[in-house]
């Protein structure tokens, strides 16, 4: 990093930095813990909002998984909503509880996985394999869900909802009352 001693003269390959209103900026490789937690309590909301979405499914009824690991996710929903109840409580209660619930669940597309990150007890993904250096939980890129006892297929995984493979979806033995533009 060079520096001539003007306002703004300090480059980095050739480049200044300094960002539009004419104040220096602070370099990508600084680590800013401000930063890091800001994004970490982000990531903890969204992942709370996916939780207390399928808490809603769950109990307005509908299927939130199938397997093991979403048996485990209803029983806990179950326990909530016991407590709401004996509380007289309302939908802050239910957020307040879902919060402090430890409620393991790692988000996929076609499966969620809700092994414990500091106990992935039963990980079918960690069996024979090296982890590598600084990894927390179970590997994605390993996942079984067909034999691992932390799974939770989604419903929409199991009867895809589009048209072109709604024959598909009727050889698997699905309903097509749910494929949108299915006779």
């Amino acid at each position: 990093m060079r520096n001539d001693g003007t306002t703004g003269s300090r480059t980095r390959d050739g480049q200044p930095l300094v960002r539009a209103t004419g104040r220096p900026t602070r370099s990508y490789a600084v680590s800013d813990t401000e930063w890091a937690k800001y994004l970490e309590d982000a990531l903890d909301n969204v992942q709370f909002l996916k939780i207390k979405d399928l808490y809603e499914r769950h109990s307005s009824g509908e299927e939130i998984g199938f397997g093991p690991g979403a048996e485990r996710v209803k029983d806990a929903f179950d326990q909530i909503g016991a407590t709401v109840k004996a509380r007289n409580g309302d939908a802050r209660t239910a957020d307040t509880l879902l919060r402090t619930t430890r409620i393991h669940i790692r988000f996929g597309m076609l499966n969620n996985c809700t092994a414990d990150q500091t106990n992935p007890v039963g990980a079918v993904c960690l069996e024979n394999v090296i982890i590598p250096e600084g990894h927390i939980g179970p590997l994605d890129e390993r996942c079984r869900p067909d034999r691992c006892a932390n799974s939770m297929i989604r419903p929409r995984s199991t009867c895809s909802r589009s048209r072109t493979t709604a024959r598909a979806s009727s050889i698997r033995g699905c309903s097509t009352a749910s494929v949108p533009g299915s006779p």
